[in-house]
């Protein structure tokens, strides 16, 4: 289980690998990620063998589509991690309130070590929790555009507050837990 590190009783990496080619022979999707957050992993070498190995099969079957893995920005602290996996794109997930209590404290160089690598970056997870989400809309897309990188997607990590998880994810979602907008959804959905 990726979301604790302990393994779920009789989930295997084949059978991990099964579904994954399962659905790659049934949609051939343009992109697929395989993993995520995986610089969390407990393993980290056999996480790479592991993805190393699903991206190769994949490849064999789908060849036109984008492999990816994701990895959590704020808790990358070898970037040279990355070119350890095969890679049509790179999945980064980033919070910036896990080290900073405003949005205005991002460094302006913040994601530049990104623009280090010539593969596309996916942002599939951002987010930031309660009123200051609408600025860090802005802030995010300047750190981004002083980095000059270009991602090929970018997408709010909740739709909804999600109240049992507590803080942050309480607060950070584009509408509450009753469906209703918050600012930051006007903000996102702007041209």
């Amino acid at each position: 289980d990726a979301s604790t590190g302990i393994a779920v009783k009789g989930y295997t990496k084949e059978k991990y690998k099964n579904q994954v080619i399962s659905i790659v022979k049934k949609y051939k999707p343009n992109y697929i990620a395989v993993g995520n957050e995986i610089n969390i992993y407990n393993n980290q070498q056999e996480a790479i063998e592991v993805y190393n190995s699903i991206y190769d099969e994949i490849k064999k079957i789908s060849p036109d589509t984008k492999v990816f893995t994701v990895f959590q920005y704020e808790k990358l602290a070898d970037k040279s991690m990355i070119s350890k996996f095969k890679l049509d794109a790179i999945g980064i997930t980033t919070y910036p309130f896990i080290k900073y209590s405003s949005p205005s404290e991002i460094p302006d160089k913040y994601y530049k070590e990104l623009s280090d690598f010539s593969k596309p970056i996916i942002f599939s997870e951002i987010g930031w929790p309660g009123e200051e989400a609408v600025n860090f809309i802005d802030i995010f897309n300047s750190r981004l555009e002083k980095a000059n990188i270009k991602p090929i997607i970018i997408i709010w990590g909740l739709l909804y507050d999600y109240a049992p998880m507590g803080y942050p994810w309480n607060s950070m979602g584009l509408f509450d837990a009753n469906s209703k907008e918050k600012p930051v959804f006007a903000k996102w959905t702007q041209d």
